[in-house]
C-alpha cells in the first residue's frame, strides 16, 4: 500500500460528524471534458481569457482579469468555455508535483476557455460549494492522494475516470458555507500578513540602494573625477571558462552566475572543474578581482562582486573578470 492509498484509507475510515457523508466527485459535479484548448504560445495575447496552469498555483481563487488572453473560435469557446464556480484541476505536468494543483473561479465578466492540461470541474450547486471543495483539496495530503493513482510516462496525467471517483467528507450545504467563510477569513488575514511582510522585505532590500545614492550623489561626490572601467583596470575584462563544470568536488571551483549575491558571493551549490595547469592560471581568481554578471534577466544582468579570496576559485564564461590597477598596487604596498 502507498502512503496516498494509506492516507485515503484513514481518511475513509474516520468518523463523521453526524449529518456528513463520503461522496465521489463524480456524484457531485460534471467531470470534463478531459483537457481544454489547446493553444501554442505564439497564439496568445489577445482574444478571450484562457485559465493556464500557472495561474493554479498561484491562488485558490482565479480573477480572469489577470490571466493571459487566446484566440478562439465560437465553438472553442462553447466546448471549453467557464461559468461561474467551475473548479480547475491541473490533470497533467512533466513533474509529478505539477499535477493536484486545483482553483476555481468566483466571476465570470466574459467569455474565456482553459488550457488543454486542464480538466473543468463543475459542481452541482444543490450539492456542493467550490470554495469548500478547493479548500479540501489544497490540503497536501488529500491532493497526494488525488495524485496516487496518475499515470506516468514522459508526462504525468490523470483523466475523468480518475478524478470522478475521488472522494471527499461532504457536510449539509449550510455547514460548507460556514467551514468556507471561516476559511476565507483566515486565508484573508493571512494574505494581509504575507503583504505586509513582503513590503518590509522590499524596504530592506532598498535600503542598501538608498546608502549607495546618499554618498554618490552627494554634493562631494559630484566633483570627483570620473574614468572609465578600461582606465583603472589591467585590461578590457576577460570571460570565463566555458568548460563544463559538475557536482562531483573533484578539480577546482568554478564561481557562476548563481553565486553572485549582494555584492559578495555565496559559497554554495558549487560547481568544480578538472584543467590543465595553464588553464587553472589563466582564469585563476585573486583577491579584489571584480566580477560582473554579464547575461541574465534583465533584473539581474550587471550582478558584481569582489571575489574574497576565501579560498582558490576560477570562473565561468557568463562572468566579466576585471582586476582594478589601483587595487593591485595598494594590495603590494599592503604586503610590504
Amino acid at each position: 500500500m502507498t502512503g496516498a492509498q494509506e492516507i485515503g484509507y484513514q481518511r475513509m475510515a474516520m468518523r463523521l460528524p453526524v449529518g456528513w457523508r463520503w461522496a465521489s466527485l463524480g456524484e457531485l459535479a460534471i467531470v470534463g471534458p478531459d483537457n481544454g484548448i489547446f493553444k501554442r504560445r505564439h497564439e496568445f495575447g489577445r482574444g478571450v481569457p484562457i485559465v493556464n496552469v500557472s495561474d493554479l498555483y498561484r491562488s485558490l481563487v482565479v480573477d480572469l482579469n489577470q490571466v493571459e488572453r487566446v484566440e478562439a473560435t465560437e465553438d472553442e469557446q462553447h466546448r471549453y468555455s467557464i461559468a461561474s464556480g467551475d473548479l480547475f484541476f491541473c490533470r497533467s505536468s512533466l513533474k509529478r508535483e505539477g499535477v493536484g494543483w486545483c482553483c476555481y473561479v468566483r466571476e465570470v465578466p466574459e467569455p474565456a476557455v482553459f488550457d488543454c492540461h486542464i480538466m473543468r470541474i463543475r459542481l452541482h450547486p444543490e450539492k456542493a460549494l467550490p470554495e469548500y471543495v478547493a479548500y479540501y483539496w489544497a490540503h497536501p495530503s488529500v491532493r497526494e492522494e488525488v495524485i496516487s493513482n496518475a499515470r506516468t510516462a514522459t508526462m504525468t496525467t490523470m483523466n475523468q475516470g480518475d478524478l470522478a471517483r475521488v472522494k471527499i467528507p461532504l457536510p449539509p450545504i449550510p455547514e460548507q458555507k460556514r467551514i468556507a467563510a471561516i476559511l476565507n477569513e483566515q486565508m484573508t488575514a493571512l494574505e494581509r500578513a504575507r503583504t505586509a511582510a513582503e513590503a518590509q522585505l522590499a524596504a530592506a532590500k532598498a535600503l542598501p540602494a538608498a546608502y549607495l545614492r546618499e554618498v554618490f550623489e552627494s554634493p562631494e561626490a559630484k566633483k570627483w573625477s570620473k574614468q572609465s572601467l578600461r582606465a583603472i583596470c589591467d585590461s578590457d575584462g576577460q570571460y570565463g571558462t566555458s568548460e563544463k563544470a559538475d557536482t562531483t568536488d573533484i578539480g577546482i571551483p568554478v564561481l557562476r552566475m548563481g553565486n553572485i549575491f549582494e555584492g559578495g558571493l555565496l559559497w554554495d551549490d558549487l560547481k568544480f572543474i578538472q584543467l590543465p595547469e595553464s588553464e587553472i592560471q589563466k582564469y585563476q581568481l585573486k583577491k579584489g578581482d571584480i566580477l560582473f554578471n554579464r547575461t541574465n534577466s534583465a533584473e539581474l544582468v550587471g550582478k558584481t562582486a569582489v571575489f574574497d579570496g576565501v579560498r582558490n576559485a576560477i570562473f565561468a564564461s557568463y562572468l566579466i573578470r576585471f582586476r582594478l590597477i589601483l587595487y593591485r598596487t595598494l594590495l603590494q604596498v599592503t604586503l610590504k
